[in-house]
């Protein structure tokens, strides 16, 4: 179902609008009565978008013309809210199955439609009921990589998937907050980046088992740089947690002693192997693995002890990882293996005593258990200086080589085991716009939901509070589409967009509604799918030149509103170079006639106007200034050399020879 018009009666800059997202019909809203009529051109084939993209529409316009507010416009209106029943719009959709049209609207008194002139759809009222129902199985989603205040302030209504830079800064920090993965100080720019990355990698792990598997337009490095979290913060926000709940336990007349042993418990509990991570006598790589599993542990003790729905821990599970303690015997037992025998013997522990968070240990033993087993087979590099950071050969993410499955498989155990705390930072070397695009795919891939391992699958869901709607359809919305990339990149943005729309969501009908102000962008797009916005107000696509394929010039100058071929202060230049030429062809006129002698200056006035005109990028502008700059220079030549022939009449005999004499003089000096 396709969201092919929109009229408002009252939202930001637009007043009594309407907005036509499809050429096949057109609408008309006035008085209370919405005219539907067939479209006189022709419509866009079935299949043009390939595969399930049912339609793509962009946004352009100047500045302030209500790009952002059109696509923010278009989530209010959808997004069931209550607040949002203030709104007075009427929608229309189209089911692409049955050639049907469904009207909505909200807020218009005695609304009707007119559709006698329309002969090709079926036109069919949607009354409140039925739109909240297709409201509900439809999956929003909204991405912009500028940072905005509205965006980082207010969370999208309604089921909107706010994958904003502001949304995600905003939604990440709040996350992770609850989860205990970070603390109240923790830097939310700082944490955004991380979490970005760690969608970028698993979009690419899970990129490499997807079927059709998307193809991405750039090169991944062979290189990922990760970084372990020092384990201090992981360690005092632990152990801070359980001797709170510890004191809590402890109303007697020997609170004071029986505290502190349980503080001195939970730290040698905490602190079993930290005081051996980095031994000289290691290497760099099992440094490297053992500050992994040091937080492999803590996060375990976390995961079993602590409760997430409410801050306190779990007294029975929290004896049973007492008892399953044993002292580190440094020469015996490495961290990794002694790390392993603990979280077994609790496992055990916890099963003995009937506790239902048993199994809760399972994964962090397993990714214990398989850093030993591959330790040596991993293909890393430990940095010489930080034991903590760590490059791992990605060897472009193919599935079919081996350290790309070991790294694969690696990854799937730290999702397993990070929930109570990010331990791993990662990061890697691309470019801004490569950077931004493979993060662009990462959000969408985001948006699908989570499986039981902690990856994704391929469908996608609304989360209500009365439970979870399985989605029939997407409706994709994408600001500044084109912001941060290169003119390469914007070449093939379009083209990356519909790949990863076939890929990600491949099982659903996606419609997509963008802006941008990229000509580049706009090139992919036949006109009909064009809305021209200026000051509030929509510009009908009849009135400018066709979009597909067309030259960059054309589309700056009638989709964007440009009127101008180079920039304000070139402009100003060009202009200022004209106006001199054109004073002092005067002048040399005037001076012709008989009139007053050029000012003084002219040489170094000659000078500037001649590098401005040298540096001219347009030939046929600079060769017009050339020709009237080289006019000027011969007149000017010319008028000095009447002027001194004038002054040497006017000498006596007795000056004319001592002129004559320094000129001989000054001819001879220079052979």
């Amino acid at each position: 179902m396709n969201l092919i018009y929109l009229w408002i009666e009252s939202y930001a800059v637009f007043t009594k609008t309407g907005f036509h997202f499809s050429n096949d019909y057109k609408f008309e809203y006035s008085s209370g009565t919405l005219k539907i009529k067939d479209s006189e051109g022709r419509a866009l084939p079935n299949g043009f978008f390939e595969n399930n993209c049912t339609n793509v529409s962009v946004v352009v316009g100047d500045n302030g013309a209500g790009k952002t507010s059109l696509l923010k416009c278009v989530m209010d209106c959808l997004a069931l809210e209550e607040d949002n029943m203030l709104i007075s719009f009427a929608a229309a959709f189209r089911d692409e199955s049955s050639s049907e049209i469904y009207v909505y609207s909200q807020n218009l008194s005695d609304f009707k439609t007119d559709h006698t002139e329309c002969k090709k759809a079926q036109v069919k009222p949607l009354d409140h009921k039925d739109f909240r129902e297709l409201i509900r199985k439809t999956k929003l989603i909204y991405l912009s990589n500028v940072l905005d205040l509205q965006d980082y302030a207010y969370g999208k209504r309604g089921g909107v998937f706010d994958g904003s830079i502001g949304g995600l800064m905003r939604r990440d920090f709040q996350n992770n907050r609850e989860n205990h993965h970070i603390t109240l100080e923790e830097n939310q720019i700082y944490n955004f980046f991380n979490n970005d990355i760690y969608r970028q990698v698993d979009f690419l792990i899970r990129n490499e088992r997807h079927k059709p598997k998307m193809q991405l337009p750039f090169t991944i490095p062979n290189f990922l740089k990760v970084s372990i979290v020092k384990s201090n913060v992981n360690l005092k926000n632990t152990e801070g947690a359980m001797n709170i709940e510890s004191f809590s336990r402890f109303i007697t007349e020997n609170q004071t002693e029986e505290v502190t042993l349980e503080h001195e418990k939970t730290r040698e509990l905490l602190y079993m192997v930290h005081e051996y991570v980095g031994s000289l006598q290691m290497s760099d790589t099992e440094k490297w693995f053992d500050q992994m599993a040091e937080h492999i542990l803590i996060n375990g003790i976390k995961e079993v002890a602590q409760s997430y729905v409410r801050p306190a821990i779990r007294i029975d599970e929290w004896g049973c990882l007492f008892e399953a303690y044993e002292p580190y015997q440094e020469g015996v037992d490495s961290v990794l293996a002694y790390s392993s025998r603990f979280l077994n013997r609790a496992m055990k522990k916890l099963l003995d005593a009937g506790s239902i968070y048993f199994d809760r240990l399972k994964p962090y033993a397993e990714f214990i258990d398989w850093i030993i087993s591959h330790k040596d087979a991993f293909d890393i590099e430990v940095d010489l200086i930080d034991s903590s950071v760590a490059f791992i050969k990605m060897h472009a993410l193919e599935a079919s080589h081996s350290q790309s499955k070991l790294f694969q498989t690696f990854f799937e155990h730290y999702i397993r085991t990070c929930r109570p705390y990010y331990y791993l930072n990662f990061s890697w070397e691309l470019s801004t716009g490569e950077s931004n695009l493979l993060s662009l795919f990462a959000r969408m891939h985001a948006v699908l939901k989570p499986e039981v391992d902690g990856g994704r699958g391929t469908k996608l869901v609304n989360d209500f509070i009365n439970g979870e709607v399985m989605c029939e359809q997407v409706l994709l919305l994408i600001d500044e589409a084109d912001l941060s990339y290169h003119p390469r990149w914007q070449l093939k943005y379009v083209s990356a967009l519909l790949d990863a729309v076939s890929s990600l969501y491949s099982y659903y009908k996606v419609q997509i509604l963008l802006t941008t102000h990229s000509p580049l962008l706009l090139s992919d797009i036949p006109k009909s799918q064009v809305l021209y916005l200026r000051q509030g107000k929509v510009h009908l696509n009849t009135e400018h030149q066709e979009t597909f394929g067309q030259n960059i010039y054309t589309l700056f100058n009638d989709a964007f509103f440009v009127d101008k071929t180079a920039g304000e202060f070139s402009d100003r230049m060009i202009r200022s170079v004209h106006s001199g030429l054109e004073e002092l062809l005067v002048q040399m006129k005037s001076k012709e006639d008989g009139a007053q002698s050029v000012e003084g200056g002219m040489n170094e006035r000659l000078d500037y106007l001649a590098y401005i005109i040298s540096i001219i990028g347009e030939p046929v502008i600079r060769k017009a200034f050339d020709a009237k700059l080289q006019q000027i220079r011969a007149a000017y030549q010319s008028s000095k050399l009447k002027e001194t022939i004038a002054l040497y009449n006017d000498l006596s005999v007795e000056e004319r020879n001592q002129l004559i004499d320094h000129i001989i003089k000054t001819n001879d000096g220079r052979q």
